[in-house]
């Protein structure tokens, strides 16, 4: 094949390949979930990966830390970068916004 007709082989697959990953969505707890692009925009923005899957659950801060069992200031410091978060707590956060760990994954402020 020529260089063009690779170039959309491959693109045709990689298509496939996210229907794919889009209709196992809900049936494979190993896959993560796709977000919608203005929340994905956020992301890439850094903003705080708890405060945007937080708000896209439609919780609280105070529902979030309450289910997590943290304190509300607590989570606050998580959302605004002052603090990363112990592994305990992020785990449990993660739980409870039904997302992997690291998905979870900020930078915290100098």
């Amino acid at each position: 094949m020529n260089r063009k007709a690779d170039e959309d082989a491959a693109d045709i697959a990689a298509v496939r390949e996210q229907f794919a990953f889009v209709a196992r969505q809900g049936r494979d707890a190993s896959v993560s979930e796709v977000l919608p692009e203005v929340l994905t925009m956020r992301l890439l923005a850094g903003e705080s990966p708890v405060s945007v899957w937080r708000e896209h659950r439609s919780m609280t801060l105070s529902a979030l830390a309450s289910e997590a069992g943290v304190s509300v200031a607590y989570l606050s410091e998580i959302e605004t970068g002052k603090k990363s978060g112990s592994a305990a707590a992020m785990a449990r956060l993660a739980q409870v916004l039904s997302v992997h760990v690291e998905q979870l994954a900020t930078r915290v402020e100098g």
